[in-house]
């Protein structure tokens, strides 16, 4: 059991990273149409509902892909000792500019994909930020005020208790 006790905790991160990153661009993406629609009269809403569906599903696997790796390369999935604490916070915002940038360069100039708007990449950046950061900022909060103490061993099924107050260490 081992290596599934290993990686399962790295596995459920990049999974919520992964529905993090595409539940920020999907709102990007229906913000900006959104935006279109209330303050740009005369356009095809038909028309650019279309596009952007069409712009989104080209992209999701490239930025899916991209994000991950990045994501990796930056120390998200692992459990080293220089990726604890406030650093963190720092980490995460270089690695979701990076991934940015990676996915703006590879689509643009390798792949020469149809480009996403501009302002559906500052606001997937910011909702990025509040998603990926924020879950990793609560973690981090949630973690100094509480500590999981494991239950003693009375052939219980191993759940853990929560206790208040701050972290030895």
């Amino acid at each position: 059991h081992w290596p599934a006790r290993r990686w399962r905790p790295a596995l459920l991160r990049a999974i919520a990273d992964l529905a993090f990153t595409n539940l920020s661009m999907a709102a990007a993406f229906i913000g900006w149409f959104g935006y279109y629609a209330a303050f740009r009269h005369g356009t095809d809403l038909l028309l650019l509902r279309s596009y952007y569906a069409d712009l989104y599903r080209q992209n999701v696997l490239l930025w899916s892909l991209t994000f991950l790796a990045v994501f990796a390369l930056h120390g998200f999935y692992t459990r080293s000792r220089t990726y604890q604490g406030w650093y963190r916070i720092a980490v995460v915002l270089r690695a979701i500019t990076a991934s940015f940038l990676v996915f703006l360069f590879s689509s643009y100039f390798l792949l020469r994909t149809a480009t996403v708007p501009r302002g559906v990449m500052i606001a997937g950046i910011l909702l990025t930020l509040l998603t990926v950061g924020g879950a990793r900022i609560s973690v981090l909060l949630f973690r100094g005020r509480y500590r999981l103490v494991p239950r003693e061993k009375t052939g219980s099924s191993g759940d853990s208790l929560l206790q208040t107050g701050q972290r030895d260490g």
